[in-house]
């Protein structure tokens, strides 16, 4: 079983972290620390194997200018950035947060979740292809309204 945890420290540091085991008897525990100022304007961030080797990739978006990365991961214990992907340019998602990463349409890639900052509405768009950055199309979960009264947790 893996569990991933973000944790953000009051200095804007982040650390992506990872437990889990191999075996019984071999477990393991990795960290991704992001040191402070790196991401100007902050980012939300989310651990899900886009490129497919088996180690946890990290979506970012940043809360300035909306734009979104995929960072690959790989190397020993899973801590080494082996390269990156933009899914989205500046300001091409304003107005809208990501709020998961996950497969949705059972291609193997994960699928990227977002809500609406002012409606509410919630879209689930496909990625496939190489990296896992290739957007493939898209569904509207919760129509605008819809979520009146509810907050995604994320």
């Amino acid at each position: 079983m893996r569990l991933t945890s973000f944790y953000r420290a009051a200095d804007g540091a982040h650390a992506v972290c990872e437990s889990g085991s191999y075996m019984v008897l071999r477990n393991y525990f990795v960290c991704l620390i992001v040191v402070a100022g790196l991401l100007p304007g902050g980012a939300h961030a989310f651990a899900a194997d886009f490129n497919g080797d088996g180690v946890p990739d990290v979506l970012w978006q940043n809360n300035s200018t909306a734009e979104v990365h995929v960072n690959y991961f790989g190397g020993s214990g899973g801590a080494s950035l082996i390269g990156y992907n933009v899914l989205y340019p500046p300001g091409f998602s304003s107005g809208w947060h990501i709020i998961g990463a996950l497969d949705m349409d059972n291609n193997g890639t994960p699928d990227v979740l977002w809500q609406n900052d002012n409606t509410g509405e919630v879209h689930v768009n496909y990625f496939g292809g190489p990296g896992g950055a290739s957007l493939l199309g898209f569904n509207v979960l919760y129509p605008a309204g819809s979520t009146a009264g509810w907050t995604l947790i994320n």
